[in-house]
């Protein structure tokens, strides 16, 4: 989600295919940056064409990563309007 900060070409290395990354790349997918994993554990996210949109409420519900979204979002386009995130229930 930090990717969302800059305004270019970001490659990580050590991403697992795991369910949270999954969601964590469609979020950015649908905010308009391009992803591609060009290895089993590398992916690049290229955020130039990134624009502020509402991410729709089941995907900010399956991952407590949206959480994330707060700081990132506020510091490119100065806000953050989103549901609360999901995740698993640690308790009451």
């Amino acid at each position: 989600m930090a990717t969302i900060i800059t305004d270019g070409v970001t490659e990580l290395h050590g991403i697992p295919d795991i369910s949270d990354v999954r969601d964590c790349l469609s979020i950015l997918t649908l905010l308009g940056c391009e992803v591609t994993r060009i290895e089993r554990d590398i992916v690049v996210i290229d955020t130039r064409n990134i624009a502020y949109s509402e991410i729709p409420k089941d995907i900010i519900a399956r991952t407590r990563a949206s959480s994330y979204l707060i700081g990132s979002f506020l510091s490119r386009f100065g806000k953050y309007n989103m549901c609360e995130s999901g995740g698993c229930d640690f308790g009451g």
